[in-house]
């Protein structure tokens, strides 16, 4: 929800000028058989059945291929029914191959079902019809970010400015994929080319404040979302963000609050608890933290970082075997990181279980654990193969 960009809109059919004098000339075809139908009595029959058949022709041609099957699709693309708006653009190909819009469509119905390969390849089509459609390169260009290929996205990027130098929302989206890449001084030239476009673009300010906060100017973030949130007082993201960089900035009560706000405006977002629990954490409050976890939890349970973090909330009361349980659970969804099996390991040993807790903090280390993390590990290490010997000996003497 965060990284939220703008998305195309599904457009409605324009008929060709091409496709208007094919219907306009079946309409004609049709009038001239029925004038010569009443000057020539004797081909009468045959002339009012060619009208029908011509007639018929007009009706399919008119309502049912231009219309009915596009129509019939985007319904369903409207209403969030994707799979089955693809069935129906399937047919409108077969029926009007040549038509972008189709593609157009259909690209962004896969898009929005996150089958992006799917997407790609309609707005390939798409271009090879018509490379001057409006929003084209755009619109594969963000088919390209949702799966991470930000150099082709960018590429596309650079076409769609030059094609419509006045939409920011090229600007917005090159501007995103710079911050990620931590090109942040491009990133934000990029947002200010979108605001100099339009002031009140995609809160383009909460996307400022992104840039900021990476760079550590917590202050400045903080100014930007109010920017954002003074334009826009239900954009659940601004609250969380602005959260956020008040916990970076140790202000966890106001962090709280605003994490408050996300959760009134998106309940069922497993994130918005998750920051407000290491909120909580921070301040101490483990009981209101491990609740928030809970909760994360329950709306993600394939969550190995709720696990871990609730992991750590738990040892802090001093509960390592609950704390274990979360680290356990950590690891078996997959998330083998240093730092997980190092506090495995510090609540292992103050379980008393030296062997489990000795081969927790070498895996930590196996796995890369640093600084001064790193350091208490090869101590506690010593100490505990130390205890270990010892207690050998002290057995042997006995």
């Amino acid at each position: 929800m965060i990284n939220d960009v703008a998305t195309g809109i599904p457009q409605e059919p324009t008929r060709t000028r091409k496709q208007t004098y094919q219907t306009a000339g079946l309409i004609v075809g049709a009038i001239v058989l029925i004038v010569l139908g009443n000057l020539f009595p004797s081909f009468g029959s045959v002339i009012k059945n060619l009208t029908q058949v011509v007639g018929l022709c007009v009706l399919l041609k008119f309502m049912f291929l231009d219309r009915f099957v596009f129509r019939l699709a985007l319904s369903h693309q409207r209403q969030g029914r994707y799979e089955r708006s693809i069935k129906e653009y399937a047919w409108a190909c077969r029926l009007m191959p040549n038509t972008p819009v189709i593609y157009y469509n259909r690209g962004l119905a896969y898009n929005s079902l996150r089958q992006y390969p799917q997407a790609i390849a309609d707005f390939d089509k798409l271009i090879a019809l018509d490379a001057n459609y409006p929003g084209g390169y755009y619109i594969r260009a963000l088919a390209y970010f949702n799966q991470d290929d930000f150099e082709r996205a960018i590429a596309d990027l650079e076409y769609a400015i030059q094609a419509m130098p006045d939409d920011p929302r090229a600007y917005v989206l090159r501007g995103f994929i710079r911050y990620l890449k931590e090109a942040y001084i491009e990133a934000l030239a990029d947002y200010d080319k979108a605001l100099a476009l339009d002031p009140q673009v995609a809160n383009v300010y909460c996307k400022i404040g992104q840039v900021h906060a990476a760079q550590g100017d917590y202050e400045k973030a903080i100014s930007d979302y109010n920017k954002t949130i003074s334009h826009n007082p239900n954009y659940a993201d601004a609250y969380i963000l602005r959260g956020r960089a008040f916990r970076e900035h140790g202000d966890y009560d106001h962090a709280i609050i605003d994490f408050d706000k996300g959760i009134a405006l998106e309940p069922t977002d497993d994130t918005i608890y998750h920051d407000r629990a290491n909120a909580y954490y921070l301040k101490e409050d483990y009981d209101r933290a491990i609740s928030d976890y809970d909760s994360s939890i329950t709306l993600y349970p394939s969550s190995p970082e709720a696990y871990a973090d609730r992991g750590l909330a738990y040892a802090a009361k001093d509960d390592y075997r609950q704390a274990v349980a979360d680290y356990s659970h950590t690891i078996e969804l997959g998330f083998k990181d240093a730092r997980v099996f190092y506090c495995q390991g510090i609540a292992k040993s103050k379980m008393g279980d030296s062997d489990d807790s000795i081969a927790d903090l070498e895996k930590s280390l196996e796995l890369g654990l640093a600084g001064d993390l790193k350091q208490e590990a090869l101590s506690l290490l010593e100490n505990l193969r130390n205890e270990k010997r010892t207690s050998r000996l002290e057995s042997r003497s006995g």
